[in-house]
């Protein structure tokens, strides 16, 4: 039996009907960072699409040219003769691709919801949601629906089918040394090549600014090359929400008074706020689906304004921040007056209580699991309201995100294992829903180059003395505003989010009387409802976590029509694409 292969472009556009070169035939999306690169490798005019680009080398080069692509894609092959099929997927997952297998058929999408059959729901994605609010076995809410995994290649020839990664951060372990001065120098030019790389070239890109390192530092550098002459446009807008019971405008507002750039905000939206219209059907959940009103708006301001391309500043909280499990790996081998007086120090310097830091730190990440959840911290452990047997069945006491990960590292190498879940855990972070439509959400800082080189940094250029991101501070020297760059705070959500939960006490109140997520045996309803209220009331150490099962619980209800919505589920016409497995 064929299967179908169907995708479209970010953005909700069609995918082509298929790029044509020679027994090849390639759908898909693709926006690739090195593209001289893959011309050189076979004779095609300087014009030439990315997508077509692509179907050149796999013309040329077979699956074996995957590796050495360079952006973000997600596409599919077919030799017209001899039937073979290559899948493949770009490393950090920005470009969605979904699959289904069955004993006679194989099939791809670019929404998961399209190889949905029937609410079949996959029990484990739910508790993995709930729990952390992705999947990092990329399982989908729909029963047999996987996600393509990021920097993996798919290959079927002559029955056989095989999946292999091309590319894992796991090949990239932190340096023991490293000199500052040129890794600065290396860090800043790696940045600004993948700046003009995902630029247009047209004055049509706008980018988030929260005022925090990640986005002010996306637009300042953006726009100092601008002044430099060394490219024609810069950022063309940018677009800041704003919570008036965390204000962070003053740092944005300082990245908008010494670059010019044009200014747009969406103030103190929250969840499940009604904005006049139903709720969008996204093809996923999302912790922060029910703030669909927020994000309409901000597209909306984007798309009106003539923006085709947002950058997002997702990224460096993966990669180039780091982690405190370098305790851990201290203590591991045997430094252990040193890592008591390191322990020390950070705690005076983070005012937090030394023996949390010890424990959460050095000790937790060196224990067996069965011990280690005795010493998880509350954000980190099974919730209350969880339905105990759903727990047990799904053995969720060791499928923890915070239990997960450093189980997967061996001993002596937990800062690096960290660093490695944090990457797998980037593709959950990347906007889409309201953001694919008719826009084009891009991520400069994960540029694969750029990502490598900080997966390399020692531990002391990326964290020390209670600091984050040391080397991107040193490298924004000259061009991020004082304020921002030399900031140690971060702004919260939380209070935002607890005024939600009393303001819309009301809307969660009628989700709970017909809970789907109980129906299913997942949930204890009189225990959530005691979880709201003691969020509502200022536990902070439920309220993320019962808002991200409220957020599963409102997607089911609006894709099972328990919810108005602004008309039934569906997504933009696709070219398919039939190829014999």
């Amino acid at each position: 039996m064929p299967s179908f292969f169907t995708l479209v472009r970010p953005g909700g556009v069609p995918a082509d009907e298929g790029v044509r070169c020679g027994d090849w035939t390639v759908v898909g999306t693709a926006r690739l960072d090195n593209r001289e690169e893959i011309r050189s490798w076979s004779d095609v005019s300087p014009d030439t699409a990315d997508l077509a680009l692509i179907a050149s080398a796999i013309a040329t080069r077979g699956d074996s040219c995957v590796r050495d692509i360079l952006g973000d894609f997600a596409f599919v092959a077919q030799n017209t003769v001899t039937h073979q099929a290559i899948a493949a997927r770009d490393a950090f997952g920005v470009r969605p691709l979904y699959y289904r297998t069955k004993p006679d058929e194989l099939a791809f999408s670019s929404h998961a919801a399209r190889l949905a059959e029937g609410t079949d729901y996959d029990l484990d994605y739910i508790a993995e949601f709930i729990l952390s609010g992705f999947d990092r076995d990329h399982r989908t809410p729909y029963r047999g629906v996987r996600a393509f995994p990021p920097g993996h290649v798919l290959i079927t020839r002559a029955g056989d089918t095989a999946l292999k990664r091309y590319w894992s951060a796991a090949e990239f372990q932190p340096a023991d040394h490293a000199s500052a001065e040129e890794s600065s120098a290396e860090f800043r030019a790696l940045l600004e090549r993948a700046l003009i790389s995902n630029l247009t070239g047209a004055d049509d890109c706008w980018s988030q600014l929260s005022g925090g390192l990640d986005s002010s530092s996306l637009v300042s550098l953006t726009e100092t090359m601008r002044r430099a002459g060394r490219i024609p446009h810069g950022i063309a807008g940018t677009v800041m929400m704003v919570d008036s019971l965390d204000d962070e405008s003053s740092y944005a507002r300082a990245v908008v008074e010494q670059y010019g750039v044009r200014f747009e905000t969406i103030t103190d939206y929250w969840l499940w706020q009604d904005d006049g219209e139903p709720p969008p059907p996204n093809d996923l959940p999302d912790p922060l689906y029910p703030m669909y009103a927020r994000n309409r708006a901000l597209c909306s301001i984007v798309r009106n304004a003539g923006g085709r391309v947002l950058f997002s500043g997702v990224g460096p909280d993966h990669f180039v921040a780091g982690n405190l499990y370098f305790f851990a790996d201290w203590l591991a081998r045997g430094r252990v007056l040193e890592t008591i007086r390191e322990l020390w120090r950070w705690s005076v310097l983070g005012k937090k209580p030394f023996w949390k830091y010890a424990v959460d730190n050095a000790i937790a990440p060196l224990l067996p699991s069965s011990l280690r959840r005795l010493a998880a911290p509350r954000w980190a452990q099974v919730y209350d309201w969880i339905n105990p047997t759903f727990a047990r069945r799904l053995g969720l006491n060791d499928r923890t995100a915070w239990n997960r990960g450093l189980n997967a590292a061996p001993i002596g190498h937990k800062f690096a294992g960290q660093g490695e879940a944090d990457i797998v855990h980037l593709v959950a972070c990347i906007d889409r829903g309201e953001f694919e439509n008719g826009i084009e959400m891009r991520c400069p800082y994960l540029y694969r180059p750029f990502v490598e080189f900080c997966l390399r940094l020692p531990r002391e250029l990326r964290i020390e003395s209670a600091t984050k991101k040391v080397l991107m501070r040193e490298a924004m020297k000259g061009v991020l505003p004082e304020v921002i760059r030399e900031r140690r705070d971060k702004g919260a959500i939380s209070g935002r989010t607890r005024w939600a939960v009393s303001r819309e006490g009301a809307t969660i109140g009628r989700m709970l009387k017909s809970s789907i997520l109980a129906e299913l045996g997942c949930i204890d309803i009189a225990k959530v409802r005691q979880a709201v209220e003691r969020a509502r009331t200022g536990d902070d150490a439920v309220l993320f976590a019962v808002t991200r099962t409220l957020a599963l619980e409102f997607w089911l209800q609006v894709m099972n029509q328990r919810w108005a919505v602004r008309g039934l589920p569906t997504y933009p016409a696709a070219t398919t694409l039939a190829v014999a497995v």
